[in-house]
């Protein structure tokens, strides 16, 4: 439970052979000084598609003070990830409260360029006397699903002598995909003649 900011006992006194009593001595109680920084926790990393947004949530991002309330348990990204930002209601910020994560406020948008697989960002914590510095989150980036089709260009027309071979060019058949490096091609009507 938490003390009184003040409190009073009543005492008497004596002589030895005349008694004085109801006198009241008056007690304030000062807080005691906040010397424990928060406690870092959550798993620290947050999952996200290419291209896409992730609420941060309490198990991402959970940091706990002993005095502390949550809305005064601030993180400040001093590290920037690389691929993308985090957001405060929408808006791009690097400074958001424990409170914000608890109620759904905060999110991380990828947004640069390819990104690798993973990528990361530096971050304290304070309760508004001690930070914890130095901590470090990861970011795991799933690649966007792949929903364009290939297309394909070229004549799609195969001159050859009969008897002879002839290779097929991309000036004959060439497709391309927006994500995928190498395209497959399989032969489903074989041709009647060769």
């Amino acid at each position: 439970a938490t003390p009184p900011s003040a409190d009073s006992f009543v005492f008497s006194f004596t002589d030895g052979a005349n008694v004085v009593t109801g006198h009241t001595t008056n007690i304030n109680i000062a807080d005691a000084p906040d010397v424990t920084a928060p406690t870092v926790g959550g798993d620290l990393t947050i999952n996200v598609t290419e291209g896409g947004s992730i609420v941060v949530t309490g198990t991402d991002l959970l940091a706990s003070d002993d005095m502390a309330s949550t809305a005064q348990i601030i993180y400040t990204v001093t590290g920037a990830p690389s691929y993308g930002e985090f957001r405060l209601s929408g808006t791009a910020t690097t400074t958001f409260t424990q409170a914000d994560v608890n109620a759904g406020y905060v999110s991380f948008f990828q947004t640069t360029g390819s990104p690798p697989v993973t990528d990361g960002f530096l971050f304290s914590v304070t309760d508004g006397i001690n930070t914890v510095t130095s901590n470090s989150g990861l970011i795991n980036i799933a690649p966007a699903p792949d929903v364009t089709a290939p297309t394909m260009t070229g004549d799609h027309v195969l001159d050859v002598t009969e008897g002879s071979s002839v290779v097929i060019t991309v000036a004959d058949m060439n497709a391309t995909d927006e994500t995928a490096s190498n395209v497959t091609y399989n032969v489903t009507t074989a041709p009647l003649y060769g």
